[in-house]
């Protein structure tokens, strides 16, 4: 399978409404409206961030609603340089996670994930988004 379709399978099983989503060492949670249209615009904007940074992929795995995503990417900026990425988490319709771990990189990517591993990221479904909620983060 490749890393592209690993995670369009997460994102269409992501149920449709208002997700709570608590970002690590963020107190406070954002408020997200997913769509249809969000979905695709974030599998879009992930296959392109990973293509401009240089990565291949090792391993897309989805399985149950356990996921693992391994990336060797290689980047000729020594901002990025050359590092390996590996996501894994929990993928349910109403519910998600994910750790990730990094090894190498260059000054960017050792700023992004300081300890090399960013982890216990939640994220929850709440409810259908109401009329007047637009698509994406939420105000507030």
């Amino acid at each position: 399978m490749a890393q592209a379709d690993a995670l369009a399978d997460i994102m269409k099983m992501q149920k449709e409404g208002m997700w709570e989503l608590r970002p690590p060492g963020q107190a406070r949670p954002l408020m997200f409206c997913v769509t249809g249209a969000t979905k695709i615009g974030g599998l879009q904007e992930t296959r392109y961030a990973v293509r401009n940074l240089g990565c291949k992929t090792d391993k897309a795995a989805l399985s149950g609603d356990q996921y693992e995503v391994v990336l060797n990417c290689a980047n000729k900026d020594p901002n990025v340089g050359n590092f390996r990425m590996i996501m894994k988490g929990t993928a349910r319709a109403d519910f998600q996670t994910a750790t990730t771990t990094v090894t190498g990189g260059g000054q960017m990517i050792k700023m992004m994930f300081p300890s090399g591993k960013e982890g216990g990221g939640r994220n929850r479904w709440l409810r259908p988004c109401k009329a007047g909620e637009k698509p994406g983060l939420q105000a507030g």
